[in-house]
């Protein structure tokens, strides 16, 4: 069973790609901390910062490490204060049903969506009840992404091109 802190950390993830979709970043990749710490800015010898000049073939890849760099504590941040001012982190951990379900009634940006009036498309509404499952142990993150199309038809009701739309979109 994980600890208090390891639900704290997944209920943050969860929230997090939920709160942001595509733009969600989660953590650094090993490349990007590497890159960083290998061309990225550092403190200099009489204060202040400095660089090194960086390799031509590497510098959108060092400006994208370091943009990525600079949002991912704030969005872990905010994914926290979420589940702070919806009062579902317990000193216990976290109930992921409980926040799967207050998530259910979060409103979903409009750049996730496309559509700015009418009902939400029916893969993110789908996309949501597949995060649930997983958050009230109904599924697995793994049986979700490794299911066929007609295993999910079966389970969400819809086509199959929608439901692998609607996992695409959940992130699994």
């Amino acid at each position: 069973m994980p600890t208090a802190q390891e639900q704290y950390i997944e209920a943050i993830d969860f929230v997090g790609k939920t709160i942001f979709g595509r733009d969600w970043i989660g953590k650094q990749t090993d490349k990007e901390k590497k890159l960083i710490e290998e061309y990225g800015p550092r403190l200099a010898k009489r204060g202040g910062m400095t660089i090194e000049p960086c390799p031509p073939d590497l510098l959108s890849k060092l400006d994208q490490a370091l943009s990525r760099a600079q949002r991912v504590l704030p969005q872990r941040g905010a994914a926290a204060d979420w589940l702070l001012d919806h009062g579902l982190v317990r000193a216990d951990g976290c109930d992921m049903a409980a926040i799967a379900s207050a998530l259910a009634k979060y409103p979903i940006s409009e750049t996730e969506l496309g559509a700015k009036v009418g009902r939400p498309p029916k893969y993110v509404e789908i996309s949501i009840q597949m995060k649930m499952d997983v958050a009230s142990d109904k599924r697995t993150e793994i049986a979700i992404r490794t299911a066929i199309g007609k295993q999910l038809q079966g389970w969400y009701g819809a086509d199959p091109a929608t439901c692998r739309k609607a996992r695409k979109f959940a992130g699994f």
